[in-house]
């Protein structure tokens, strides 16, 4: 496990780390991985205190910029879009399908799901880490006894196998709470998951998950290291095993960057903490010389001025105002800067370092060139390295709620709720495609292929719906003809063509086309009347069933 010191995951934030931040009773690395989901926090939101501005002169009024905000909201944009859930044609029946997407969409509207999901995939983005938690209450009504708790990932310390610190077995969420012994104390309280042993007397199966809710005097509840000092106050509630089918801690991580030898992710901001730091300090210079440029300075030879009794008082400086000196004494005005534009460069090409080192091309950021908005190629090769960096953390993100989704389908539904049907569907997480598409055109590029033959009405259809648009069976046929008809109108010689066509084809609008007399063969006969072998269909609609 790699450890705090030199090279840790939190060294570049460390000097930014402050000391009302550092949790009692942790080991030096839990404690620096706390420290930085508060001070990534408080960057994000611009807290003033965050960054180490120096003073300059009589500059009280720093100014912070909302860089770090930016880059995290440029990622989320197009992170884990639209997030669903998809149940597989192929496992379960149409109703047991119906009633399983059913228990989904009632548990999470219930549950603020999309709520706390959008909530999760930002602060994941600036936090580093992500954390979901089961329960359920049985003494609730049926259908309404689980819930899906989001939890602040300083609150999640795992339990690691002994002999592999990569192995999970269990994990402690703590909260602080007030003693029961004295209101005006603090202390902590710890809720627990562990793997049982399958010698234990409680486990009904090998690798049972037992419970407990325990308090701790503060800073003392960490018994994951032998050597810690524990003292437990009151056993709230006794550990006990969860029902046997229940074979998953119900406690689900979910890592910003999967860094070898980490148990934890990273911020998007780790590592340009400096360069944030940097850019506020400039433009803090930058507001002072303006301030001075503005205001003025100014110099006299006369000794300064007196009050009704005789004390020194200072030039009364300012607008409308008259300084009156002594004879022969004088006031002037010292030059100042007129012209920032090196500063403001300087200010640019720091912040610009920033978003490139965080991965952010200009356009996510809010920077966009029409010619490669509209340019396709321009606009993949733009978002290239934010979409490639994004689709690395939805590989693992998606696979934690695909793990979280089946236990609920398969555990947490069949014991609480007593649906049994969820057991034979399979769910899924699925997200949008994050790359911007232009729909209009995405439609006449899928209705001229369709025009021209080389994709079917399924297929088009299909394509249609990943645009996110829903359509009956004729919506379809219906956008295709109208494309079709537009194109027609702006062609004379497409509108001479067709005409001449159905002139010839018979009755096209009927659907059928003229079957040649016994003996005659297929083409186009002296008439000039268009025969086939057989009838053929053309143009009667319907086709295949909604998308």
């Amino acid at each position: 496990m790699a450890t705090t010191g030199k090279y840790s995951p939190y060294s570049s934030a460390a000097p930014f780390f402050a000391k009302e931040d550092l949790p009692a009773g942790l080991n030096e690395l839990d404690a620096a991985r706390v420290q930085s989901y508060f001070l990534y926090e408080r960057m994000y939101w611009n807290h003033p205190e965050t960054f180490k501005i120096k003073q300059r002169g009589a500059n009280t009024n720093s100014i912070y910029l909302p860089s770090a905000k930016g880059i995290v909201e440029a990622r989320n944009r197009f992170l884990g879009r639209d997030f669903d859930i998809l149940i597989s044609p192929n496992r379960g029946t149409p109703d047991q399908q119906i009633t399983t997407n059913a228990a989904f969409q009632k548990l999470f509207r219930r549950e603020l799901f999309w709520t706390k999901y959008a909530a999760q995939k930002r602060f994941g983005l600036i936090w580093g880490d992500t954390i979901w938690h089961i329960t359920a209450d049985p003494a609730k009504p049926e259908g309404s006894r689980i819930s899906l708790h989001d939890v602040h990932p300083s609150r999640y310390f795992p339990i690691s196998a002994a002999n592999d610190d990569s192995r999970v077995i269990g994990c402690h969420i703590i909260d602080v709470v007030k003693d029961p012994r004295d209101a005006k104390k603090t202390v902590h309280r710890r809720q627990t998951y562990r793997r049982m042993n399958p010698d234990d007397p409680l486990a009904d199966t090998a690798g049972q998950i037992s419970t407990e809710l325990a308090l701790f005097e503060f800073g003392k509840w960490d018994d994951r290291d032998p050597e810690n000092e524990v003292k437990k106050i009151q056993q709230l509630t006794p550990p006990t095993p969860l029902d046997p089918r229940i074979t998953s801690i119900p406690v689900y991580h979910i890592r910003n960057t999967w860094d070898s030898g980490t148990q934890f992710g990273s911020s998007s901001i780790r590592g340009i903490e400096t360069v944030l730091n940097a850019a506020n300090q400039a433009v803090s210079d930058e507001d002072l010389a303006l301030a001075f440029n503005g205001l003025g300075m100014y110099w006299t030879d006369a000794p300064p001025p007196r009050d009704a009794a005789g004390n020194p008082t200072a030039w009364p400086m300012g607008p409308a105002k008259m300084a009156e000196v002594p004879a022969g004494k004088q006031v002037g005005r010292l030059g100042g800067i007129d012209n920032l534009d090196s500063s403001l460069n300087h200010i640019r090409f720091v912040l610009e370092s920033a978003q490139q080192g965080a991965g952010v091309p200009d356009i996510a950021a809010g920077k966009v060139d029409v010619t490669v908005a509209e340019s396709g190629i321009a606009l993949a090769m733009q978002l290239a390295p934010l979409i490639a960096a994004n689709e690395e953390l939805e590989g693992a993100m998606l696979g934690v709620y695909d793990h979280m989704l089946y236990d609920l389908a398969n555990m947490w539904f069949p014991v609480y709720e007593a649906m049994t049907e969820t057991m034979e569907c399979e769910v899924t997480s699925v997200v949008d495609d994050p790359m911007p598409v232009d729909k209009d055109k995405e439609i006449e590029r899928i209705t001229a292929l369709k025009a021209a033959g080389l994709i079917s009405a399924e297929e088009a259809r299909a394509m249609v719906a990943k645009l996110g648009i829903k359509l009956d069976s004729g919506g379809m046929d219906q956008i295709i003809n109208e494309e079709q008809r537009k194109a027609a109108n702006a062609d004379p010689f497409a509108n001479r063509f067709q005409s001449e066509l159905d002139q010839f084809s018979g009755a096209v609008g009927s659907g059928t086309v003229k079957t040649p007399a016994s003996g005659e063969t297929g083409g186009v006969n002296g008439t000039g009347a268009v025969t086939s072998s057989a009838p053929t269909k053309v143009g009667t609609g319907g086709g295949a069933p909604p998308v």
